[in-house]
């Protein structure tokens, strides 16, 4: 279930609240036998559970306070992970120099190095195949790694890879 841009406003506020260097990557309420208001935060650094629970304490207590919910409902805090789609600009930079792998809107997959994160795009250079010790490749022109700029707006999911 999608949350009012009103709980999520404020959400985003409390995280900051709690949190001065954490952001909210998504918060979402999942209804089902067991209700639970999901909430996926994070900071440039990481985010350690300690700070998941400080601003699952201070979200808590605001939802007490203002009685959003008419129903009962389970609170998750915790980070986005690593194997959790990229969704915000803020996460792109946070992972300049990691590899990702980048679904397009037309099926394509490109997978590389996290080089540039601009405002509307970014780059991936490929990351070169490892050859085994004691075997040299002969370059050439054709063997220089082609980068790729990638719009956001093309970008159908991505995600680190490990």
């Amino acid at each position: 279930m999608i949350l009012t841009e009103s709980i999520y406003q404020q959400i985003e506020q409390r995280v900051l609240e709690a949190n001065p260097h954490a952001f909210l990557v998504e918060a979402q309420l999942i209804r089902g036998k067991r209700n639970v208001l999901s909430v996926k935060v994070d900071t440039d650094r990481g985010i350690s559970l300690a700070e998941c629970a400080t601003i699952s304490r201070h979200i808590g207590k605001w939802l007490e306070e203002s009685d959003s919910f008419s129903f009962s409902y389970e609170l998750e805090v915790s980070s986005p992970g690593i194997g959790s789609p990229l969704v915000l600009h803020r996460q792109y930079l946070k992972n300049t120099g990691r590899k990702l792998q980048v679904l397009l809107e037309d099926g394509r997959l490109i997978e590389g190095k996290l080089t540039t994160v601009a405002d509307e795009s970014i780059v991936l250079t490929p990351v070169s195949p490892k050859t085994k010790p004691g075997k040299q490749k002969r370059k050439t022109d054709a063997d220089a790694p082609q980068t790729h700029t990638i719009f956001f707006k093309d970008i159908k999911r991505s995600k680190v890879i490990i």
